[in-house]
């Protein structure tokens, strides 16, 4: 997780453990990074044009179109690469329907709308705003009535300052104990 962060030394044992074809155990590697945080010359780029490079090229039939005449066998690997951009506000309203146990309704579309405008999309800012409301009793749980309950109006007046993640992140930041 966050191999954006990852050093060179740190890639290169990795490298080293994906090219180890000796090794009888298979291994696999998921990695995740912020491609908005990595360009062409950071090491995570580096190491997995390197990577590409290195691995057996196969046409449709399973032949080898390396040019090279090693046994694909001995030293294949695979990379897959998921791009995982933000959500929209149809899996924004699917993320609170699953965090609140609620139901779609006119109203849960209006708040996820809300909280798409607030977090862009962002997954982990989407939990966070929601978390953030519950935290500030702008959305409660009504054992009354045994729902979630909450005045759309408010939230958009209280959570005004609040248009984007670094918004977000600076309210909580000044909210912890010093």
């Amino acid at each position: 997780d966050d191999l954006q962060w990852g050093d060179a030394s740190s890639f290169g044992i990795l490298q080293a453990l994906i090219t180890d074809y000796s090794n009888p155990n298979p291994l696999i590697v998921v990695g995740i990074y912020r491609s908005n945080e990595v360009d062409d010359s950071h090491a995570i780029t580096l190491l997995l044009h390197e990577l590409k490079g290195g691995m057996n090229n196969e046409d449709d039939n399973g032949n080898d179109t390396s040019g090279n005449n090693e046994s694909s066998s001995s030293s294949s690997y695979q990379i897959t690469e998921i791009h995982v951009g933000d959500l929209g506000v149809n899996e924004v309203k699917q993320t609170i329907m699953a965090l609140l146990a609620i139901d779609d309704t006119p109203e849960t579309h209006d708040l996820a709308t809300l909280c798409y405008r607030r977090t862009h999309g962002n997954p982990f800012f989407v939990i966070e705003f929601i978390k953030m409301l519950e935290a500030q009793r702008l959305i409660v749980f009504s054992l009354g009535l045994f729902q979630w309950d909450w005045d759309l109006a408010k939230i958009e007046a209280k959570t005004a300052s609040t248009e984007n993640v670094v918004d977000l992140l600076q309210t909580k930041m000044k909210e912890m104990p010093r």
